[in-house]
């Protein structure tokens, strides 16, 4: 995996050990990536159409009225992860229009993918969101064999206008990757697929 991020110019491990979490945290940062799919999913065509404060007060009040699970501890500190989390995305991710949004927790061969677009240009692609605390430098054989899995599913819905998939890595934006359906991994910022690809939202 080292080999295959630095052949794609990004960056590769430096250390032997990987971080270690407790329990506690793990099932705490379990909880908060899935209330940050969540979030990112149903506000995701309507970021389509606004921005800045607009956007920014949607998002606080979608995330106060759904982030009110007790376990999760102190729910302030919950919600402000959740918050930074969801905005990242909505606001540095989502494609502008003409994009379609085509559904959050798409069915993609055994599993679903976190959420599908369809750009007139640029063809389907799915996003995998990461909400990973610790930063990690090269992507597990678990989230490989799932990537690999939804090119596959990409690939046998959409034939040649599927584009691949969009791994973003919302604590480590510089480790957000493109795989195209060829399996060919490069860095999100200088793919096709780079955010700055979509066209400008039309002038309200």
């Amino acid at each position: 995996m080292q080999a295959l991020y630095a052949r794609a110019g990004l960056p590769v491990p430096i250390y032997s050990d990987k971080p270690t979490q407790t329990h506690d945290s793990r099932a705490w940062d379990s909880k908060i990536g899935v209330l940050t799919h969540t979030i990112a999913g149903r506000l995701a065509s309507t970021a389509q159409t606004i921005d800045g404060r607009a956007l920014r007060v949607l998002i606080a009040e979608t995330v106060g009225a759904t982030v009110k699970d007790r376990s999760l501890g102190r729910l302030d500190r919950a919600r402000i992860r959740v918050t930074g989390m969801a905005t990242q995305y909505l606001t540095h991710f989502v494609p502008r229009t003409p994009a379609v949004f085509l559904g959050a927790e798409v069915a993609a061969g055994t599993g679903r993918v976190d959420l599908a677009w369809e750009d007139p240009d640029k063809g389907v692609f799915f996003d995998e969101i990461k909400t990973w605390r610790h930063v990690q430098a090269t992507l597990d054989e678990d989230t490989w064999t799932q990537v690999h899995r939804y090119l596959d599913a990409g690939i046998a819905a959409y034939g040649d206008r599927f584009a691949g998939v969009r791994v973003i890595t919302l604590s480590h934006l510089r480790s957000c990757i493109h795989v195209s359906p060829q399996g060919l991994v490069e860095s999100l910022h200088a793919s096709p697929l780079t955010p700055g690809a979509f066209a400008p939202k039309a002038a309200a």
